[in-house]
């Protein structure tokens, strides 16, 4: 493989082998807890950070955002202390 190729497919290379070692190993009761916390663990992180995302690439577009909402399990609460915002259910980061 030429270098261009080996780095543009890097990731999806080490995705499959992370997989596949995920594959082999037996479903034991302590790795099925730990594969559920991971995706949970995994999950509450992506959502916060995708919206927050979200709403830079608007701005990057050149675009507004007018109400940002990111529900309390999801850090929302955590956003709320730091900006010192009332409480609510949701973190509005932008609001007009």
């Amino acid at each position: 493989m030429t270098m261009i190729i080996r780095i543009i497919t890097a990731p999806a290379r080490t995705f499959l082998r992370l997989y596949e070692t995920i594959l082999n190993l037996k479903p034991t009761l302590t790795i099925l807890p730990r594969l559920a916390l991971g995706l949970a663990i995994g999950w509450l992180i992506y959502v916060p950070v995708h919206e927050l995302l979200h709403a830079a690439g608007c701005y990057l577009g050149g675009g507004m955002v007018s109400e940002l909402e990111i529900k309390t399990i999801y850090g929302g609460g955590l956003l709320k202390t730091i900006y010192k915002q009332p409480p609510t259910t949701t973190f509005s980061l932008f609001s007009l």
